[in-house]
């Protein structure tokens, strides 16, 4: 997917996000409900969207004009690649 726009400046990312904890996730994350899915990410909670936000502003910043094609996870290493 980076290969055809690249000689144009252009850099592409995936961004994987886990679990957000958003109005419509609330009542999966609930105290006794949601501890099946923090417990799956190591840092035992759900990502915020602001955190998901901050991801993509790194992303389209200026000092990363050489990386494209890189899949970014935002998951608390619920879903570690291998």
């Amino acid at each position: 997917m980076a290969q055809a726009p690249a000689p144009y400046g252009v850099c592409s990312y995936m961004i994987v996000p886990g679990f957000l904890k958003t109005d419509r996730a609330k009542s999966l994350l609930h105290v006794t409900m949601g501890h099946p899915i923090h417990s799956q990410s190591p840092l035992e909670s759900a990502a915020v969207p602001e955190g998901v936000a901050r991801t993509v502003a790194f992303l389209a910043s200026d000092p990363l004009d050489f990386m494209t094609d890189a899949i970014v996870d935002v998951n608390g290493a619920s879903c570690p690649r291998a």
